[in-house]
This record gives C-alpha cells, structure tokens and sequence, in this order.
C-alpha cells in the first residue's frame, strides 16, 4: 500500500478528472454514432435500445464519480459524508478492477488494448483516492 502513496492525492484527483472527461466524450461520440459502438461493452450489445440504455448508464455514473471525486478533492462543496465519498471510491476502484477483467475477455481488440490499462489506472486512482490524503 505504501507505493499508492507515491502519487499526489491531488494529482490522482486532476488525472482522474481529466480522464473520466475523456471517457464521457468519448461515450457520447459513440451515442452520436461517430465512433462504432461495437467496440463498446465488451463488443456484445444485442439491439439498440440496449445500446442507448448501456451508454446513458455509462455516462451518468461517469459524472455521478466526477461529481464524488471533485467533493472529495474539495473542489465542489461536500454534499456526501467523507464516509460516504471513500465508500463510493472504494466501490468504483472495486468496479474498474472487474471492468478490467471484463476488457481483457472482450471481442474487441481496441477495446482490449486500449480500455483494459484504462480501467486498470482508473482501480488505482479511485483506491488512492479513496485513501485520502498521504499519511505522513
């Protein structure tokens, strides 16, 4: 656990940030039909409404975990308990970690090599997030 440590809360805050941006622009590309969406959820969405259904999800607890990390980086006044917000970090670290696990069994080879290092440096920025700031 101490090598979590070596990343600036703050930092692990901007990046995570910065990266759940990108994911959002990137999910509404794939909802505007600019970007394929079979190179999302796994390369298995059956029918259209499932496809818009999986990508509204997407986006909202992509901005739900922006809202909770600019609370806990004290960006946004607090709304969420500290309790609450390092539960919600913990889950969503627990979340990525499986998403990673499910990107590497995914049908798309983007979606493999691309989304997999994604979720993985998404697990460790949440957990280190979630362990507030350094313990000196």
């Amino acid at each position: 656990m101490i090598l979590i440590y070596k990343i600036p809360f703050l930092t692990a805050a901007r990046l995570m940030l910065a990266l759940l941006l990108m994911v959002l622009i990137f999910h509404l590309c794939v909802l505007l039909g600019w970007i394929p969406h079979t190179i999302v959820w796994g390369g298995r969405i059956q029918s259209q409404e499932e496809f818009i259904l999986l990508e509204i999800v997407s986006l909202l607890i992509n901005l739900l975990l922006m809202w909770i990390i600019a609370q806990k980086a004290g960006y946004v006044k607090k709304l969420f308990s500290e309790k609450t917000l390092k539960f919600s970090l913990w889950g969503m670290a627990g979340l990525f970690a499986l998403n990673t696990l499910g990107n590497l069994m995914a049908i798309s080879t983007l979606e493999k090599l691309v989304f997999t290092p994604l979720t993985f440096v998404s697990a460790f920025f949440c957990a280190r997030l979630a362990l507030g700031q350094n313990q000196n």
